[in-house]
């Protein structure tokens, strides 16, 4: 089954059994397991490979490491006097190299340029953070995640006749309609709900002392962001997600058959163009997702404009894929000896690279993995780009990269691309067929279908104008 026509049922699914109206231990607990749940049926039919956001293993390392900041975290927030603030930061923890420091490039453009009363907070990536951090008044949650991320070994919910046997039938009716033998149900639901139950206070402690008119957040589909927004639903405080990676009318996180209320969802979504905006079937307002453009996105460009490209092709790895497409670069490598082949892992496959050794055999093929070089510093020297769906693609093509998508699960986000420097193929052939026929051609794209300019300023009055 294609995966357009899995999402498809699995939206029809959600709705027709009202699965967002289901509670145990009054918590609706299907707004936090869908993707998840999403994503082992899109493994389970080989539609996607194992994704790259796996289970932190037992790490002696790194869990020491997490218990450190946890401890720091307790001791900071015994001291931190937190007052009321005009706006309240979910800031990412994957942050970018930038002059010695760790920036968030989703936030800290806005966070300098607002001009108002804020306080920034942080979650773990990976039980760790980057530091130094460019973002100022951050307070890190590590007294509130670490623990929340081992309670469910210690404990387990207590369910009466009515939930269990409501668990039972959702997970009949999941295995049945999508043929799958899933049995991590209850596990999940247990999970979520005691994470929920640890989180829940504490975060609604911190959010009622800082009182904030506004919650900006960049991944709404995170544990944290979702209870956030559903304490600010109750505490009536707006809520606004920045777009960070891929919308479009495949990913889970954002499509929905109806404009059903979930309460974990935010109140405004501000997208980078209006193609977003257009390809995604969000369950809220068309009036309140608002088209502002991505004020790190448009500086990086500009910084960039003057650098020659040479006869470069950078291949965009992601783990659910990256394997297949490092097949795809390893045979394009003999034919194309006269092109350097650059191949960049996502952030989450480095602790992978040995699945990627194999490409080292070829001379002109590079493996970028440390997360310290910049994207955009490849996007400014290379002439082509190859990927299947990572958002980076269309960064490359607001560098000037003609690109070329490989038909590999998830291909279809970007289905509706159109124009002459942008190839769907199935092979290397045509690859190389396309390079023959666009080698000697500038790009011309319509950039602002997918990169509203003047972005900073588009983010920063609105958000002065939700907030007043």
């Amino acid at each position: 089954m294609k995966h357009e026509v899995l999402l498809e049922k699995y939206l029809h699914f959600e709705y027709e059994n009202n699965l967002f109206d289901l509670e145990i231990h009054h918590v609706k607990f299907w707004q936090f397991i869908r993707v998840r749940v999403f994503n082992y049926i899109l493994t389970n039919k080989e539609i996607f490979g194992k994704s790259e956001e796996k289970e932190i293993g037992f790490m002696p390392k790194l869990y020491f490491k997490g218990l450190n900041f946890y401890i720091s975290s307790l001791l900071k927030k015994m001291f931190f006097k937190f007052k009321e603030r005009d706006i309240l930061f979910f800031c990412s923890s994957r942050r970018i190299l930038t002059d010695n420091n760790y920036q968030d490039p989703y936030l800290d453009p806005i966070i300098e340029s607002c001009q108002m009363p804020y306080l920034a907070v942080e979650n773990y990536e990976r039980l760790d953070h980057l530091r130094p951090p460019r973002t100022k008044n951050l307070f890190y949650l590590d007294y509130i995640e670490f623990p929340s991320r081992f309670i469910n070994y210690f404990k387990k919910m207590k369910l009466n006749k009515l939930e269990t046997e409501m668990i039972k039938t959702l997970q009949y009716n999941l295995n049945k309609t999508f043929n799958i033998k899933y049995t991590l149900l209850f596990s999940e639901i247990n999970r979520n709900i005691l994470r929920y139950e640890y989180i829940y206070p504490k975060l609604k402690k911190l959010i009622t002392i800082t009182n904030p008119k506004v919650i900006v957040e960049i991944c709404s589909y995170g544990i944290f962001e979702q209870i956030a927004n559903i304490i600010a639903k109750e505490l009536k405080i707006t809520t606004i997600e920045l777009q960070h990676g891929t919308m479009g009318k495949y990913h889970i996180a954002y499509n929905f058959i109806k404009k059903v209320y979930v309460e974990s969802f935010p109140d405004y979504i501000f997208v980078w163009g209006s193609f977003w905006k257009d390809h995604t079937r969000f369950p809220i307002s068309e009036k309140n997702v608002i088209v502002t453009g991505f004020p790190y996105f448009e500086n990086q460009l500009s910084i960039r404009k003057d650098i020659k490209k040479g006869k470069n092709i950078l291949f965009i790895s992601q783990g659910t894929i990256g394997e297949k497409l490092a097949e795809v670069a390893f045979e394009l490598a003999d034919k194309l000896k006269n092109y350097q082949i650059i191949f960049k892992l996502h952030p989450s496959e480095v602790s992978l690279i040995n699945r990627y050794n194999f490409l080292k055999k070829k001379q002109n093929i590079s493996v970028i993995q440390d997360t310290k070089t910049a994207i955009y510093d490849l996007f400014a020297k290379c002439e082509y780009q190859v990927g299947v769906y990572s958002i980076a693609l269309i960064e490359g093509l607001g560098f000037g990269l003609k690109t070329i998508i490989v038909k590999l699960p998830g291909w279809k986000y970007f289905e509706d691309l159109n124009s002459e420097f942008i190839e769907f193929v199935d092979s290397d052939k045509e690859i190389i067929k396309f390079i023959t026929k666009t080698q000697d051609k500038k790009l011309s794209f319509r950039n602002d279908f997918y990169w509203k300019e003047n972005s900073l300023n588009n983010i920063v009055s609105n958000l002065k104008d939700i907030t007043n």
